[in-house]
């Protein structure tokens, strides 16, 4: 894993698999720390895919978010051959301002927006992708809306990170074992889903309206570490293994 210069108590590290079919197309190495003089956690994820072309895409994502579950900074690394791109968001708590910036050889970019504090940067690796569950505790229905700040930017700048809205329902309350390696550990399932937040996936519709499409997501209890998630079109992302290097847990 790329190294970036960082503070704190390592808690955890990781890996997954990202399996299409029989096939395991890229993967993902992770670790997380806790800093209590900045009262901030700070994920660092590498991830390895190999693309139609044949070349290699290698992204790094600096995560960091503060005790409160505020994301403060997201910076998002690309390389593919000779291609680097740099995206970053830092946010501004006094003023509650997110600033992006979309860096190549060629230039930068920028963009700012205000946005309250209850919203997650979406960022294209598995560690930190359900941090947003933290942010809030879910109401009778288990089910919670949530804002994901993203952007479909890749090679070029194409558009500015707009507010897109999430669903999360949780399925069940109790604990579902799951096989991981070979271990046996505990998961609590999810679903989520985004644009279509009008959707009543528990009521019987008397017409017919196509539902949006899900993600199955089974966290476990170590900051919201997704153990898997699976999408409708049969993609996995499944956690090769997990260490816990705290007793505090």
């Amino acid at each position: 894993m790329a190294r970036r210069r960082k503070k704190g108590t390592k808690l955890y590290r990781g890996a997954y698999q990202y399996i299409s079919g029989d096939h395991i197309f890229g993967d993902e190495e992770f670790e997380v720390y806790r800093n209590e003089k900045q009262e901030v956690y700070h994920f660092l994820s590498e991830t390895h895919s190999r693309v139609i072309t044949g070349e290699f895409l290698i992204i790094n994502v600096e995560y960091v978010i503060n005790f409160k579950f505020i994301p403060l900074i997201a910076v998002i690394d690309k390389s593919m051959g000779n291609d680097r791109i740099q995206e970053r968001y830092d946010y501004d708590v006094e003023n509650n301002t997110l600033y992006y910036s979309f860096i190549t050889k060629d230039g930068e970019k920028t963009y700012n927006m205000h946005t309250k504090q209850s919203f997650h940067i979406s960022t294209p690796c598995i560690a930190s992708s359900i941090l947003f569950i933290m942010s809030k505790k879910f109401n009778s229905t288990s089910t919670n809306f949530y804002n994901l700040i993203s952007c479909e930017n890749h090679w070029e700048y194409a558009e500015h990170p707009e507010v897109r809205n999430a669903m999360l329902q949780k399925i069940s309350s109790t604990l579902e074992m799951i096989n991981i390696g070979g271990a046996t550990v505990e998961a609590t399932q999810y679903k989520l889903w985004q644009e279509n937040t009008n959707y009543n996936f528990n009521k019987k519709k008397k017409k017919k309206e196509e539902a949006p499409p899900t993600l199955k997501v089974y966290l476990s209890r170590y900051l919201s570490i997704p153990y898997i998630i699976e999408s409708n079109d049969g993609l996995i992302y499944r956690i090769k293994y997990l260490n816990n290097l705290t007793d505090t847990e």
